[in-house]
């Protein structure tokens, strides 16, 4: 039940502070924000699921929690680490195109870009316990 939970928590939090970028960097919420908002969800729901699940396996190993969230994390650390960043190479060159496609796919990529890196920084946050 606290599994569910935390996974339920790394949602909001991520797109919260998605938000807060948006609103930061003057974004509206228009339809090219949101569709980029709701590609991004099944990102925010993964990083969140593959470190607990990672722990559990830890923990039925034998290990003690703290153990099992710091090895946890450490093995699958550089994994989750790519993932983000590959995401962040396919969808920042977005933001460079020019003229009025440019204007907005803008805030398509850097929402995109902004919500995968609070994924990672929520699923290494409030996820291991």
């Amino acid at each position: 039940m606290v599994n569910t939970t935390i996974v339920l928590l790394a949602i909001p939090v991520s797109l919260l502070s998605t938000f807060a970028v948006m609103y930061f960097l003057g974004f509206s919420l228009d339809l090219i924000s949101l569709l980029a908002l709701s590609l991004v969800i099944g990102i925010l729901v993964d990083d969140s699921i593959v470190v607990l699940e990672n722990i559990h396996r830890h923990r039925s190993l034998g290990k003690d929690p703290a153990t099992a969230a710091y090895d946890g994390r450490m093995e699958i650390g550089a994994a989750a680490v790519a993932i983000t960043l590959t995401d962040g190479v396919v969808y920042a060159p977005v933001t460079f195109v020019g003229g009025n496609v440019g204007q907005l796919f803008r805030e398509f990529g850097l929402t995109i870009v902004a919500a995968t890196l609070f994924s990672l920084l929520v699923s290494y946050t409030p996820t291991p316990r």
